[in-house]
């Protein structure tokens, strides 16, 4: 297994996290005349799914995935929310399997 495909698995994964996160916590931001961020959540998503069936060596790091891959969602979520670190959770709200099942409103 090749690292960068390991690390295109967190960068995906961390993406998906931080785009559910903020679907998640701040429904303010939602439009429901633009699909745009539902879209590209699901993108994320099925970009995962896709990385793991060509990667099952994946499966078998997914929690040490879900870690790195959270820390790397916190830094993005900081970013283009601009609050800071103390407001986000050190540690990732969801279980991998519930990111790579989410529901949670979304048509996916």
């Amino acid at each position: 297994m090749a690292n960068s495909e390991y690390d295109k698995f967190k960068s995906r994964l961390s993406n998906l996290l931080s785009n559910f996160y903020r679907w998640d916590n701040w429904p303010e931001l939602r439009n429901p005349n633009d699909l745009s961020w539902e879209n590209m959540i699901r993108d994320f998503r099925n970009d995962v799914l896709i990385e793991m069936e060509e990667n099952p060596s994946f499966k078998s790091r997914k929690e040490e995935a879900l870690k790195e891959a959270w820390n790397m969602a916190r830094d993005i979520i900081r970013k283009d929310s601009k609050i800071s670190y103390e407001d986000i959770p050190k540690t990732c709200p969801y279980t991998f399997e519930e990111a790579i099942n989410i529901r949670c409103g979304l048509g996916i």
